[in-house]
């Protein structure tokens, strides 16, 4: 899926099963559809069929990005299963 435009990342998100996640006191989707669009062009499965976001031909795995986010909120990955 290319990330054309921002709302791209919000249907990304709102189809990714991260909506029913118990998210930290003041997560705001929007804030992460922000990190995400400013970091990334799409989000493709690797050959593995590992979930990737893209930037140009840089994979970086999506639990990776997702933990990023978290740490730079305070928060611990691990409490998420990341």
């Amino acid at each position: 899926m290319n990330f054309t435009t921002i709302a791209d990342v919000g249907t990304w998100f709102d189809n990714s099963g991260l909506v029913d996640w118990e998210w930290f006191e003041g997560f705001n989707k929007n804030d992460l559809i922000e990190y995400i669009w400013r970091r990334f062009d799409s989000r493709e499965d690797d050959d593995d069929g590992n979930e990737m976001f893209w930037k140009g031909d840089e994979p970086t795995p999506v639990d990776e990005v997702l933990a990023a986010y978290l740490r730079e909120h305070g928060e611990n990955p691990a409490d998420y299963s990341l």
